[in-house]
């Protein structure tokens, strides 16, 4: 079995990272694909609201290999904006609102970002071509996402770096994808699985929470923007949504567990949990 799940042989599973979103919204668009607060938007509803954020990203010159940043609040709509970005062949650069006005500026300048996502301009960003989604929800969508080589950039994740400074690592549609592809085939992640998205955008544990179930029909539950780091929201979600499948960091997990060692049975839906990005 190890030398199994260790095997390299195989080629990688090339592919697009939000080609599989697509097509289920396509065949099934009644489907839930996004649970945020009392909010569930499906699959086609997801799909429509994407390829207008897509459209208004064109009209405002974005093409393809353009970088976009997203600084946004947790939410459907910041879903939307990442798949949004990625049906134009850009590369989506995920902007924490909590992050320091400096060091928000440095990435923005170092992506050299063209526009930015943004419920609100108000605050965020001193940004002329600032697009908001409101804005962006008003236009006719396109007729469906552009082709794009999987070895172009899907997303750019800023770290701190050594000296302080920040860092974009740059990631093909392919690499994420042959990750994404493979714990989705060795765990049987399908449509019937729901993940509880705690991760932040900027950190990659994302990625999975976002396409892994999204590929496959299954379902993103959102924690509220305001209890993003409330064990006991957590447990809430788990149980009322039916989550079956947890991705964080083992501190995450330890803050979980520490809530519900009185109530054994609260995460008894949870079938698969995810531990990495840390001791």
């Amino acid at each position: 079995v190890r030398a199994a799940a260790n095997a390299t042989g195989e080629p990688a599973a090339g592919g697009l990272l939000h080609r599989a979103f697509f097509e289920h919204a396509r065949t099934d668009p009644d489907r839930t694909a996004v649970i945020c607060g009392e909010r569930e938007l499906s699959y086609g509803d997801l799909a429509d609201q994407a390829l207008r954020i897509g459209a208004a990203l064109r009209r405002r010159g974005v093409r393809p290999g353009d970088a976009v940043a997203i600084t946004m609040p947790r939410g459907a709509a910041r879903i939307a904006a990442v798949l949004g970005v990625l049906a134009i062949g850009g590369a989506y650069v995920p902007v924490g609102l909590d992050q320091p006005p400096h060091r928000r500026s440095l990435v923005l300048e170092r992506a050299q970002t063209l526009i930015t996502c943004a419920e609100s301009r108000t605050g965020l960003l001193d940004h002329e071509s600032a697009l908001t989604t409101a804005e962006a929800l008003t236009g006719q969508p396109l007729p469906e996402p552009v082709e794009c080589d999987p070895a172009a950039v899907a997303y750019v994740i800023f770290t701190s770096g050594s000296t302080g400074d920040p860092k974009g690592v740059m990631i093909s549609h392919a690499a994420a994808w042959n990750t994404v592809a493979d714990m989705n085939a060795r765990f049987g992640v399908s449509a019937a699985d729901r993940v509880l998205g705690v991760a932040q955008l900027g950190f990659d544990l994302s990625v999975f929470d976002i396409f892994g179930p999204l590929s496959v029909g299954g379902a993103l539950v959102l924690p509220k923007a305001e209890r993003r780091s409330d064990p006991s929201h957590w447990a809430s979600l788990v149980a009322e949504h039916g989550v079956t499948l947890w991705n964080s960091v083992p501190a995450q997990m330890q803050m979980l567990v520490d809530h519900v060692q009185t109530r054994p049975d609260a995460l008894g839906s949870l079938r698969l949990v995810l531990l990495s990005g840390d001791w």
